[in-house]
């Protein structure tokens, strides 16, 4: 490995205090993880990693949006608007009740809505998975497509680094599975 990739991974990731957190959350004693940032920055990818390799449920919220309405996200902001997608992802996330460890792949929008952080603080330690943003793909995904990845993260990133506990960046899935995993035996 490279001095500057070396470099690079071992400054990828940042641990909050987790004293911004809702009600004066901690990160201590959660046994989930949580996955929020931009759209097409891993997080569905990861959260099948981390159950494949280290035993975690993954449940993706987008899937549960889907089995919950019968349509996609994307058809469901086609169709209805982002306001309704917000309003249905927000009851998708709040009737979430993972049976054992698991790992939740959020929308990535979902801190978009303010109400959504006791939630997902509840669920357990929230991760920001951050990316580069010319890395990001819109391709299915009609916001990040329409107003472009830039507008988007102008208007998200404050939010994704207020809500998570901890912030990893995605240079390659093995070595976010593996900071992840790292910060969450620390923390969790």
């Amino acid at each position: 490995m490279n001095e500057e990739l070396r470099r690079r991974l071992l400054n990828s990731c940042i641990l909050h205090d987790g004293s911004g957190g809702a009600d004066g959350h901690a990160a201590n004693g959660l046994k989930n993880i949580i996955l929020i940032g931009m759209p097409g920055c891993g997080k569905s990818t990861i959260s099948r990693i981390l159950s494949r390799d280290h035993g975690f449920k993954t449940i993706d919220a987008d899937e549960e949006f889907q089995k919950t309405y019968g349509i996609t996200p994307a058809e469901c902001i086609t169709e209805f608007g982002e306001p309704e997608f917000r309003r249905r992802e927000s009851e998708v996330l709040a009737r979430l009740k993972p049976d054992g460890r698991a790992c939740i792949a959020t929308g990535g929008g979902a801190v978009t809505v303010p109400g959504n952080l006791e939630i997902l603080k509840k669920l357990g330690f929230i991760v920001y998975l951050k990316r580069d943003l010319d890395k990001l793909s819109t391709k299915g995904r009609p916001l990040s497509a329409g107003k472009g990845v830039e507008k988007l993260f102008a208007e998200r990133g404050a939010l994704y680094t207020e809500w998570a506990d901890a912030e990893v960046e995605n240079i390659s899935l093995r070595d976010a599975v593996d900071r992840i995993m790292e910060l969450y035996r620390e923390n969790a």
